[in-house]
């Protein structure tokens, strides 16, 4: 018996739901974390929501503020590598937005029309404003890297599922008629064509080995428990704000030895201490 499409998108809706309501929860405990971002660069705001920018050895920037949530982006391994944000609400509402404006059969991220990224980031723009040019190309940087890797994972997923609804095979061609419902089938199955080219297929053999090269992500030891929860947390235990370096510390270090998971850990948290001194002369929570 065929399941439909193997899709799953009622379940993830459900964890969606489940998350948001959790970030909702959470909203009030951020509210007074605003006030505690006095010592940060603010650049500018918007329906009141904090926008950190944390990039890897430097300080965090807040960048606007929206419903007293605190926004994340964080940058692990080389730069521009395994960046996310939280909450996850924002990278949901990109993913969506690629989707929804898909501009024809885009079977590979590098195919997505630029004039059609250059409107969803201008739609970005209208919601996490920035208040200098320098500023804005940063966030475009992050914006298309985010972009990218979560809209390449969707078609990964949802070719897995299709490959699954045909008991397995690998063959491209046999995935038509089990597009997902973000997807045109005719938008679908010009995608599967595509994918089974012989150019398509050898470009993707070396994509996973480049993969397999890339230097691993630094180590944490937060599980899967968001910087922010982990930060609130920390905050209780202690009785009052916290510093960013010292919840860098904390998730990535060992609990019983209290010893860095690795020396590049100790770097990037000793060299992240000594260039929030220099701008700001003290840490700041």
């Amino acid at each position: 018996m065929q399941e439909d499409n193997y899709d799953d998108d009622d379940e993830e809706e459900e964890e969606e739901e489940e998350e948001e309501e959790e970030i909702e929860t959470e909203a009030s405990v951020c509210l007074t974390e605003v006030d505690q971002l006095e010592d940060a660069e603010v650049h500018a705001s918007f329906r009141g929501i904090a926008f950190l920018l944390v990039l890897r050895l430097l300080p965090p920037v807040v960048h606007t503020l929206l419903r007293g949530i605190a926004l994340f982006l964080l940058y692990h391994g080389s730069f521009h590598q395994s960046m996310k944000f939280e909450p996850l609400e924002v990278t949901r509402w990109i993913t969506k937005s690629l989707l929804h404006h898909l501009p024809g059969p885009v079977a590979q991220w590098r195919d997505y029309l630029r004039d059609v990224l250059d409107s969803l980031f201008q739609s970005f723009l209208c919601t996490y404003r920035f208040a200098t040019a320098k500023q804005e190309e940063d966030a475009r940087i992050a914006w298309e890297k985010v972009a990218g890797r979560h809209f390449s994972d969707y078609l990964i997923k949802k070719k897995e599922l299709a490959k699954r609804a045909v008991g397995g095979v690998a063959d491209p061609h046999q995935w038509k008629g089990h597009d997902p419902p973000t997807i045109r089938k005719d938008y679908w199955d010009a995608m599967c064509n595509q994918w089974a080219t012989q150019e398509y297929q050898s470009r993707s053999v070396i994509a996973t080995q480049n993969r397999a090269k890339m230097p691993k992500a630094s180590l944490h030891t937060s599980g899967s428990i968001t910087f922010g929860r982990h930060k609130k947390r920390m905050e209780e235990e202690a009785g009052g704000p916290v510093a960013y370096t010292e919840l860098f510390r904390r998730t990535h270090k060992h609990k019983e030895s209290g010893e860095f998971l690795s020396e590049r850990e100790k770097e990037v948290v000793e060299s992240y201490e000594q260039q929030f001194i220099e701008l700001h002369g003290d840490d700041s929570s």
